[in-house]
């Protein structure tokens, strides 16, 4: 049984926001299989999949994902589509880029963008602010779609992005001692614009998630959301760190792999392709995020980046680089990737 420790604050905002558009509340309720007692003085704490359970009910209650908290409504699918569109970007930065392009072109009421880099800091920061809020007065579709950004990016890299500080564009509220499980870094309320900082460097990390994994979870928005990151357990995971130990000339192949895990490499190769990757892939990922450190932080000639990711010859590393990145490695050199 999950616990319960998300606060009661959403479960009355939640059914202030069915009101606000006309919904029965009773009828949220049910939807999300919530009962309250008649003599309950106090609304009680929820667990994420009842939280899943609310959101769902008022996106179809209002058939908008923004819940009829924006002035224009936000249609249902409209966040798979951008996974679909931005999960082609092969590194955070890139997916950070496509899908701030993909909401201001489908979604103006939201100013979504990454901003420059602050050349003496280091850092860069994303914004996705909500441009009008009277609808939002409780703050529910801003502070979900921050949180939507933050934990998504993190699911793609594999893991957590050190977000420096959180920035709110509202005053803190009553509620705030719950944003510590929610949002990573320090909190920053009155802030000019809503988002998060982290350091430039992190715009380099590659994507780790296979497009039936991006599949799946989108089919298990929003309950993943809601949920506190855990320790990533996948096998994938593990196979990628044993690989990790390897210089990149000499990756062992599914045999020795598999003896190391204690598994036979039938069952390897079953259960891997039961997370949507090869052992092939994986070893792509680790030159593909190779060749992007090399490009970005050493000063190398081709020639010596291809023979540091095994490759035979400069043409084949060029020609894998570009069907990774869309790109030649001197074009991605010379440019901000996108």
């Amino acid at each position: 049984m999950q616990k319960r420790y998300i606060t009661p604050h959403y479960l009355a905002v939640c059914l202030q926001t069915a009101q606000q558009n006309g919904l029965n509340p009773e009828w949220i309720l049910a939807e999300a299989r919530i009962n309250l007692s008649a003599e309950a003085q106090e609304l009680p704490s929820i667990t994420a999949r009842e939280l899943h359970d609310l959101f769902f009910a008022l996106w179809q209650g209002t058939q908008d994902e923004f819940m009829g908290l924006a002035p224009t409504s936000c249609g249902l699918g409209t966040f798979a589509l951008m996974m679909e569109y931005a999960s082609q970007a092969q590194t955070l930065g890139a997916w950070l880029k496509k899908s701030a392009y993909f909401y201001q072109v489908v979604q103006p009421q939201l100013s979504t963008h990454l901003l420059l880099p602050n050349v003496e800091q280091n850092t860069v920061s994303f914004c996705v602010t909500l441009k009008q809020t009277d609808q939002d007065p409780q703050h529910l579709l801003q502070e979900f779609l921050l949180l939507l950004w933050q934990r998504v990016a993190c699911w793609l890299v594999g893991k957590h992005i050190p977000v420096l500080s959180t920035q709110f564009a509202y005053a803190e509220p009553l509620h705030a001692t719950a944003y510590q499980q929610m949002y990573l870094g320090e909190f920053e309320f009155n802030s000019q614009r809503s988002g998060f900082s982290f350091h430039e460097q992190c715009l380099l990390w590659p994507i780790v998630r296979s497009a039936s994994e991006i599949e799946l979870f989108i089919s298990q928005v929003p309950e993943l959301i809601f949920q506190s990151p855990t320790t990533d357990t996948r096998l994938a995971t593990k196979v990628k760190t044993l690989l990790q130990d390897y210089p990149l000339t000499a990756l062992p192949e599914l045999p020795e792999l598999a003896q190391q895990l204690c598994l036979s490499p039938r069952t390897l190769r079953r259960r891997l392709a039961q997370e949507g990757i090869t052992l092939r892939e994986l070893k792509q990922q680790l030159r593909q995020s190779m060749a992007l450190h090399l490009l970005s932080e050493e000063h190398l000639s081709m020639a010596d980046i291809a023979e540091r990711l095994g490759f035979s010859e400069q043409a084949a590393f060029c020609r894998a680089f570009k069907r990774w990145t869309g790109v030649a490695p001197s074009q991605w050199q010379s440019s901000y990737p996108d």
